[in-house]
């Protein structure tokens, strides 16, 4: 039973995600409420960039996404597209994962073969966080390490870490991170719902609705007959995206 309980215990140990926020370390020591921007410059022109608004709950991301340079034919130079649109819940999160900027591994500063190594010499992307203060940082972003989908950074002074892939990788495809839901209303906050095609019309009320595990839907005039259909319906309906 002791080998058993120490075997567990050691598996435990050994668990990547116990692992990783063992070793977390710092990069950056800035506050949620202090950064106001973050962008990721890719080497083929593309360019995402979230900028932020607001405080706590109340936080609100804008999205600009610039595509890769296109040339054209002609005397017409080649030009670049960029559009902005409202973040959704994953741009919002960011925050989460940059500010403070961590990193798994501190790797100090690395020789030039190290730094070729790991694609920093002549970096294809470049990651940079923006504060209220006007301040800017930017971080040179490598390589992943064989069997990982983590990066390698370097900071402007030249040391190197290994961060997260969610520190670099919501940033990659912009379009992403864009607001898909098409509305925001609480399921509790559901009183009724009527449904109408045509000349045609139905009326079904939620029962309980502020009970979690016991509301369910009915029609006004049978209460207790379940509409387990309707329920199945209004909770797809309700997370659809745009």
């Amino acid at each position: 039973a002791l080998l058993a309980a120490a075997f567990w215990s050691w598996k435990a140990e050994q668990s990547p995600k116990k692992a990783a926020a063992a070793t977390l370390v710092s990069m950056l020591d800035i506050g949620p409420e202090e950064l106001s921007a973050v962008s990721l410059k890719q080497k083929d022109g593309r360019v995402t960039r979230v900028a932020y608004e607001g405080k706590g709950e109340d936080r609100i991301a804008w999205i600009e996404v610039t595509k890769a340079m296109v040339a054209t034919t002609g005397a017409t130079a080649a030009t670049a597209e960029t559009r902005k649109f409202p973040g959704g819940d994953a741009a919002t999160k960011l925050v989460e994962q940059l500010a403070p900027l961590q990193a798994i591994r501190a790797l100090g500063k690395l020789s030039e073969e190290q730094r070729k190594q790991f694609e920093l010499v002549d970096a294809k992307m470049a990651l940079t966080l923006e504060t209220r203060g006007g301040r800017s940082h930017d971080v040179k972003v490598g390589t992943s390490p064989f069997g990982s989908q983590d990066y390698y950074v370097e900071d402007a002074s030249g040391r190197a870490w290994l961060v997260k892939s969610g520190t670099v990788k919501p940033l990659l495809n912009g379009d992403g991170l864009m607001e898909r839901t098409l509305h925001e209303v609480d399921e509790k906050e559901l009183a009724f719902v009527v449904v109408e095609s045509g000349d045609r019309e139905a009326k079904y009320e939620q029962q309980h609705r502020l009970d979690a595990k016991g509301r369910y839907w009915s029609k006004p005039d049978s209460p207790d007959a379940r509409e387990t259909q309707v329920g199945t319906w209004l909770g797809k309906a309700r997370k659809l995206p745009i």
